[in-house]
């Protein structure tokens, strides 16, 4: 299953909407998604 461009943005959008995350990059090839969290907030 393909992602585009567009489904990309939207789940790096939604991660970085989530309390605690300072950083989303969603991998296309992957699959994955990394994440830059501040450890010191509660999720």
């Amino acid at each position: 299953m393909a992602v585009c461009g567009m489904c990309k943005k939207r789940i790096e959008t939604a991660a970085i909407k989530t309390k605690g995350v300072k950083y989303a990059n969603w991998n296309v090839g992957t699959h994955m998604l990394s994440l830059i969290i501040d450890e010191r907030k509660p999720i």
